[in-house]
């Protein structure tokens, strides 16, 4: 058995939607395989028992989410008593503005420390507005605790190439962002139920959009490449997942969309399994930025894990290859229409990729596929 402390105070609050999926999901999938875990996070409210944590333990929420404030809190967690009793063999980060205090922790209990490098932080950063010094600050923090940590995993194989060119560190293990895949799964049910709600035929396609409106997430450029589409399909149905309905309602009206073509609306995250099953395919579109070059976007995965194989573009971390390579998915250019052939043919047969799609994410993205890198790590070791 490996013990593995999850020391993540750049969580604030227990129910934040990416600490129960992304640190939690880990969390199930160890206990699982008869692993012991423990979270150390920040909360104001008293600590309420999570699914998969042996012990869980808050330090005061302190604020804002900022950089310092996330460097001190993490600073104070690290000499928590109840780590100390824990004693884990690995104790687990995924911010650069935690990993030093969990290090040191990891020293102090005589653990490995492993860190997560999610991503890019300070080219994140800058796209979304920070500027000049504090960027270069951010990139020089991030850069030296990549070369300090004692074991790295990262979430793609073109950030492990990434990390290597310009540290010399070699990754451990990739970990794309993953799912639980018994939750995230086919549902008959739900979806003839949601199809038949809709006045939906159940052998008509159907493209679904989960996530926000953000610039980033490029919502006008999927809303003016499924439109066009509609035009050319009169069977094509688009559901939207999204926490602002009626502006999605409003950008698909604007863009000649009948009514009775879409629908759109806000579900809590519970509720997003169910719907996803309605659909037959996907869409991510992000720009060909090295941000998203080295991106595991979740939605992918949970996507996959339903039966849904994938609308994407070209750069999206490992997913744009393995989805044209495998067969899940089609690649299209985000602004440009040369391909609408491609793409009419990919929704009129996506139907037929469900079982494939669903394979994938079984044998690849679900948690329970990665729960043995910490007892590997426990044991083994790893070269630096």
């Amino acid at each position: 058995m490996t013990r593995v402390l999850f020391f993540v105070p750049e969580f604030i609050g227990l129910d934040n939607a990416v600490l129960q999926a992304q640190v939690g999901g880990q969390a199930r999938a160890l206990a699982a395989a008869g692993n012991g875990c423990m979270l150390l996070a920040r909360s104001d409210a008293a600590a309420v028992p999570i699914e998969g944590f042996d012990r869980i333990e808050t330090v005061p929420a302190g604020g804002s989410g900022g950089f310092a404030a996330t460097w001190w809190a993490a600073r104070g967690a690290a000499r928590s008593t109840a780590a100390a009793e824990f004693a884990p063999d690995i104790v687990y980060t995924r911010s650069v503005a935690c990993s030093g205090a969990g290090r040191s922790l990891a020293r102090r209990l005589g653990a490995r420390h492993v860190h997560d490098v999610r991503g890019l932080s300070a080219a994140e950063y800058a796209l979304k507005g920070g500027r000049g010094p504090a960027v270069a600050l951010l990139s020089w923090i991030e850069r030296r605790e990549i070369a300090r940590a004692e074991h790295l995993i990262c979430v793609s194989h073109r950030l492990a190439d990434r990390i290597r060119a310009a540290t010399g560190r070699a990754v451990e293990a990739v970990v794309p962002c993953s799912v639980d895949v018994d939750r995230f799964a086919p549902d008959p049910e739900a979806r003839a139920a949601l199809r038949a709600g809709l006045g939906w035929a159940e052998d008509a396609p159907v493209v679904v959009y989960c996530g926000g409106m953000s610039r980033w997430q490029k919502i006008d450029a999927i809303v003016s490449r499924l439109a066009a589409a509609c035009e050319r399909l009169s069977e094509l149905r688009l559901l939207f997942l999204t926490p602002d309905p009626e502006g999605i309602a409003g950008r698909l009206s604007g863009a000649g969309v009948p009514a009775d073509r879409f629908h759109a609306r806000s579900v809590p995250s519970a509720a997003v399994p169910s719907h996803l099953a309605a659909a037959d395919m996907g869409i991510v579109l992000r720009d060909d930025i090295a941000v998203n070059n080295v991106a595991s976007p979740i939605k992918i995965a949970e996507y996959l894990a339903c039966g849904l194989p994938v609308i994407a573009s070209p750069g999206i971390g490992d997913y744009s290859a393995m989805l044209e390579a495998e067969d899940l998915g089609v690649l299209i250019d985000p602004e440009g229409d040369a391909d609408t052939d491609t793409l009419d043919d990919f929704i009129r047969t996506a139907a037929g990729r469900a079982d494939a799609a669903r394979a994938h994410a079984v044998a690849h993205l679900a948690w329970g596929a990665h729960a043995d890198i910490y007892e590997r790590i426990r044991r083994e070791g790893g070269a630096r």
